[in-house]
């Protein structure tokens, strides 16, 4: 039988052992009996589809990366056996492919066993595997786009100049180039009646900025390339649409590969959907690093999130500005003040200074008023949260009065305090919060989190400096929360 795939075949033979061999060459027999169903190209990748001679149920995808020369089948027969199967080989013969992939040849099966990475350890596993065969899921999202040439663009219309430029975007995220609006023309009543998108790569920087002598940092690395691809476009006022005046693919440089795509700043979309995600991990107490850590595992890698690191911490930045727009006290006592309405004994009172700022805050939620009705105790947490940290030893630690004042005479020697408000009044109201006069008092039952160093650690899990005065009361409930679900495990396993 003549499988077009003779090259190939005594490249097999030359690498593989005989009885390896053997069951390759089945496989490369096979192919002859495929057909080709589909061919997709986006970027530098092909998505084949290929089902048996009159047998529409076995259709299976091949991904093919002309780029990097990876090839990964939706059969999973290579990571089942270790060698090609058929839809390779039917790809291979369809690209040209003259010889196997060296990284689809496992050292095991070799003539000449020498030290080779595997498939899987060389293209990152099943993660890499995926990408190459999501471009088929890409090319669904971006059919529309994916396969037009210069005379399907031409003939394209659109109701407003945003729906154009989507369009050129999304073409250039099939093709791996950045887009951005350029200039634009009104007529005489100052209807917009034509506008240009250039490919993100047009033009040149000025002159004029490298030449400057009195310039104190680096240039950055020049990114435009006087690209020419482009789309003119001008509103047909018979009609009442935008139609394409000038359409030019071709560019003056390497195109983006479909893994580096998403780094494109116009092509980076965070769904509503991740937004969402990440307000809810945000909401149990996790770091940002982290979510942006688990999204990337869950989605393949970080090249098939759609979006960098960088948006995630823009992203929550920007959210949690316009939680406290109205200020940071004021927002954690209208959060606690709401919390009313699903929680009535829920209870927040708080005092003001004479200028109007946040003086004292306490809560506590209907569960924390039960234990104590049960229990007695309350737990104060540091009342230091973002303060000084100098002041600690004399919050905490027992000494003397005098030992006390000639530590604080110091510590305005030193730090040059004669003159500051605030070090003024903190010494004026030492008695009410410095330990050495503290020593004896009542306090109603009172322990502090620097006093038990396994609380005190825990909630340093769930806060840090940074935190609003709104996300400190949030995550301190988060805390609440852990240690009462330790409570009900430990007492149902007694």
């Amino acid at each position: 039988m003549t499988t077009g795939l003779t090259s190939i075949e005594q490249h097999a033979a030359s690498v593989y052992t005989r009885e390896v061999f053997t069951d390759v060459k089945k496989q490369i027999v096979q192919a002859a009996a495929l057909i080709l169903i589909s061919k997709k190209r986006c970027l530098n990748t092909m998505v084949y589809m290929v089902e048996e001679y009159e047998q529409p149920a076995t259709r299976i995808k091949v991904a093919y990366g002309r780029s990097t020369g990876k090839i990964d089948c939706q059969c999973n027969f290579w990571r089942k056996n270790g060698y090609p199967c058929r839809h390779m080989f039917f790809v291979m013969k369809s690209e040209h492919v003259t010889t196997i992939p060296d990284a689809l040849v496992l050292q095991r099966w070799r003539l000449n066993a020498k030290a080779i990475e595997s498939y899987v350890e060389r293209w990152g596993g099943t993660s890499e595997a995926g990408f190459l065969l999501r471009h088929d899921e890409f090319l669904g999202e971006y059919e529309d786009v994916a396969t037009l040439d210069v005379d399907d663009i031409k003939r394209m219309r659109w109701d407003s100049v945003d729906a154009a430029y989507e369009f050129y975007r999304r073409l250039g995220m099939c093709h791996g180039f950045g887009v951005r609006k350029g200039d634009s023309g009104k007529d005489c009543r100052g209807n917009l009646i034509r506008y240009r998108f250039f490919c993100n790569k047009e033009g040149l920087r000025d002159g004029r900025h490298n030449d400057r002598v009195d310039r104190r940092r680096a240039h950055k690395p020049e990114t435009r390339t006087n690209c020419e691809a482009k789309l003119s476009i001008y509103f047909d006022k018979i009609e009442r649409c935008w139609k394409v005046r000038k359409v030019a693919t071709e560019h003056n440089h390497d195109l983006t590969p479909a893994s580096m795509v998403h780094l494109i700043a116009n092509h980076r979309e965070m769904t509503d959907a991740a937004k969402a995600q990440i307000d809810g991990l945000h909401a149990s107490g996790i770091a940002t690093s982290k979510i942006v850590g688990y999204m990337a595992g869950m989605a393949g890698g970080y090249s098939l999130l759609g979006f960098l690191k960088k948006d995630v911490y823009n992203y929550a930045d920007r959210t949690r500005r316009a939680n406290i727009s109205d200020g940071d006290a004021n927002a954690a006592v209208v959060y606690l003040e709401g919390k009313a309405g699903s929680d009535p004994m829920s209870v927040a009172r708080y005092s003001v200074t004479k200028d109007a700022r946040l003086a004292n805050l306490i809560w506590a939620d209907g569960a924390s008023r039960v234990d104590y009705q049960h229990f007695g105790d309350v737990l104060a947490f540091d009342s230091t949260y973002k303060k000084n940290n100098s002041f600690r030893r004399w919050l905490y630690v027992d000494m003397e009065i005098e030992e006390f004042e000639m530590e604080w005479e110091r510590a305005v020697a030193e730090y040059d305090l004669y003159d500051k408000e605030w070090a003024t009044q903190m010494y004026e109201r030492r008695m009410m919060w410095a330990n050495a006069y503290l020593q004896g008092k009542f306090c109603a039952g009172f322990r502090t989190t620097s006093r038990c160093e396994g609380v005190n650690a825990f909630v340093k899990k769930f806060s840090k400096t940074t935190h609003t005065i709104l996300e400190l009361v949030q995550n301190l409930e988060l805390v609440v929360r852990e240690y009462r679900n330790k409570d009900y495990y430990s007492t149902s396993t007694q």
